[in-house]
């Protein structure tokens, strides 16, 4: 075979060989995203399990060991709520939807739990959550702004709750939230010896935003992971 009849063998084989490999490539299935962002009409972009075809809400619970000093009551008619919580989000940030006096204890802890609509942001991790406490008698902050970063919603399970988290950052001083909004220089890392922790999981609704539940922690005996009042 002279050398130009071998060169063209060559290509030809390795053609057939291409053509081989994307059928094959064509032959896989192909995966499909678990949630979407969906365009709803409203200001947000809601997002939908697409094996499903629900709308998954975040459930979040939120502890602090007892140990923790936090103010008493944690709610009074001069003061308000003395601790506080806010969801941060591209366009700024809204009062967070814990409800300090409702709470139940648990194993040595504190426990609250509220849950949110779950949007585009969402999709891309662009979310965070931040609590912190006061002590107006004492003129004082009890400690830093402490804030959670939730992470992009892809594969998440719905109903499996995650890992308890502490705080992936902080913010200082009475003016946390605004250096937050801000994305000011981040703060240095202050020693917090007993810090809130938060766990969350996805719930399926037929509604993108009606909230499933009012603060109240999930009865035991239905959410045998969760805890009871």
């Amino acid at each position: 075979m002279n050398r130009k009849i071998k060169t063209l063998a060559v290509v030809v084989a390795s053609a057939f060989g291409l053509a081989g490999l994307a059928s094959d490539a064509d032959a896989q299935p192909k995966t499909h995203p678990k949630y979407i962002s969906v365009k709803t009409g409203s200001y947000k972009d809601y997002v939908i399990h697409t094996p499903t075809k629900k709308w998954p809400q975040r459930q979040v619970q939120v502890r602090v060991s007892h140990q923790r000093k936090l103010p008493h009551p944690l709610s009074d008619q001069h003061h308000g709520d003395l601790m506080h919580t806010t969801d941060f989000f591209p366009e700024g940030c809204s009062s967070g939807s814990l409800v300090p006096s409702r709470f139940t204890v648990r194993d040595g802890y504190k426990m609250w739990q509220f849950t949110n609509p779950v949007d585009a942001d969402d999709l891309k991790g662009l979310k965070s959550f931040g609590i912190e406490v006061e002590f107006p008698d004492e003129k004082r902050h009890g400690g830093p702004l402490e804030i959670f970063h939730y992470p992009p919603l892809t594969d998440a399970v719905p109903e499996q709750w995650t890992e308890w988290v502490k705080p992936g950052s902080q913010r200082h001083g009475e003016m946390g939230w605004w250096s937050e909004v801000h994305k000011s220089k981040a703060e240095e890392q202050l020693l917090v010896e007993h810090p809130f922790e938060i766990r969350w999981r996805f719930v399926l609704t037929d509604d993108p935003v009606r909230i499933i539940d009012d603060g109240i922690v999930d009865d035991e005996a239905s959410f045998p992971d969760t805890m009871s009042q």
